[in-house]
């Protein structure tokens, strides 16, 4: 088995184990999922910037050539130094590709797959869970520890501190998504720039309930009629605490809101 801890993931991305170069990135927290594929990508090249050692590829491109990515990855750079190759999944399956990388992986090429919430026997969770040269990292929405050190390195390094009454009312605002809760708190920083101490004023005064953007990816995608981004949306909502029913009362008032819109433009508005 090689399938990491959420919590052991971290450690793999500061260190990370040549033995095993093949990566996937996956979870339904889309901002952590992202955030850990781009230091996996600075910690294995020199310059992401350079089209020569990093290739970027869309997964769904893979589907109709299964052996493009063996090939990337076992191309030697013009200029020498070190390679990574980032995939980012899409709707199609790419197990075959990744597959076949598996079995002719090179020791001086990262291969990134970066995936959305993979059920339990999903082929490409499945493939890197039983490979031992290659490792899986899972996503998950971030816990009160976590976001209580997410916030603390936050606001260190804007040279700040911050009350632990405000601490506790900014980490109730935020979850569901990484990337989503470091912009609040950097949102926070800015607006206490000056300062040495963030308070609850401050917090009550800038920062949203980002929690609540999960329950509007889903809303969206339910009325967009766009039925895979509803079921990834609505599993990473759910492993955010967010209950069913909370969903479906802001798509009732969704649904509410365009009867009473629709009704004005026929009324004349």
């Amino acid at each position: 088995m090689t399938a990491l801890k959420s919590s052991e993931a971290d450690s793999f991305i500061a260190k990370p184990d040549r033995a095993r170069p093949i990566v996937l990135i996956y979870g339904p927290d889309a901002g952590l999922v992202r955030e850990r594929a781009e230091a996996l990508i600075r910690a294995s090249v020199e310059n992401p910037a350079d089209v020569f050692s990093l290739i970027r590829i869309e997964g769904d491109e893979l589907s109709g050539n299964p052996y493009r990515l063996v090939e990337e990855a076992n191309t030697i750079p013009m200029f020498g130094g070190r390679r990574a190759v980032w995939v980012r999944a899409g709707s199609r399956n790419i197990a075959p590709a990744v597959e076949a990388v598996i079995n002719a992986p090179s020791p001086d090429c990262r291969v990134v797959i970066e995936a959305g919430d993979l059920r339990k026997g999903a082929p490409l969770r499945a493939l890197f869970e039983q490979a031992k040269g290659a490792v899986a990292l899972p996503c998950y929405a971030d816990s009160e520890r976590d976001l209580a050190r997410l916030v603390t390195e936050e606001l260190r390094a804007a040279n700040l501190s911050i009350a632990p009454d405000a601490q506790a009312l900014l980490v109730s605002l935020l979850g569901g998504d990484r990337q989503a809760s470091r912009n609040e708190i950097r949102k926070l920083a800015l607006h206490a720039h000056g300062k040495e101490r963030v308070d609850a004023d401050d917090v009550l005064a800038v920062v949203a309930d980002a929690s609540s953007l999960a329950v509007d990816s889903v809303v969206d995608a339910t009325f967009a009629g766009r039925l895979q981004v509803f079921d990834s949306q609505f599993q990473r909502a759910r492993t955010g605490g967010i209950t069913a029913g909370t969903m479906l009362s802001a798509a009732a008032r969704q649904a509410a809101q365009l009867h009473r819109a629709r009704l004005a433009i026929e009324g004349g508005a």
